[in-house]
């Protein structure tokens, strides 16, 4: 899996009110909001142009990376991070117990689930990674550590 290098010009949003209820982790290890803005600031010099254009306002993209940095250990970065598994901390597939995010899609009215590591994918590959992986069916993608709530950009299989 190869990382877009791309810089980015969006702005940062403060409104973090919706955070980590109901995930059981202990107060020490939850980001702060400073602490994911620092981190989205990181991430958003990697964030593909098809991501940036896909949203209609640097807001949007700024609260799906909102909710990825609020997912993870307060220490692991699936992004920029080393190649430790980084596990996923946050909401879950009802049925299959996939790392999830919640999202309204451009031109939908209605917030569905999305598997964190396609958003990953979407977000940050480059773009032979990304249309290799779009020709897999639409689930979340096999993690090469073989740890289903890992969500480490660099463990996603490219190969079955």
């Amino acid at each position: 899996m190869t990382r877009s290098g791309q810089q980015s010009e969006a702005t940062v949003d403060t409104d973090l009110s919706a955070a980590d209820e109901g995930t059981g982790r202990k107060k020490g290890q939850i980001r702060s909001v400073e602490e994911i803005q620092v981190l989205i600031r990181a991430w958003e010099n990697y964030v593909h142009p098809r991501a940036k254009s896909f949203w209609q306002t640097s807001d949007v993209l700024y609260q799906i990376l909102a909710q990825i940095a609020r997912g993870v250990e307060k220490t692991a970065d699936p992004v920029l991070g080393d190649d430790r598994c980084v596990i996923w901390q946050g909401m879950l597939h009802s049925e299959d117990k996939r790392p999830v995010i919640r999202m309204t899609k451009p031109g939908e009215t209605v917030e569905s689930q999305t598997y964190v590591n396609r958003v990953l994918v979407f977000l940050f590959a480059d773009d032979d990674s990304f249309n290799e992986l779009q020709e897999k069916p639409k689930k979340p993608f096999a993690m090469a550590c073989g740890d289903s709530k890992c969500v480490n950009l660099t463990h996603i299989a490219l190969d079955d």
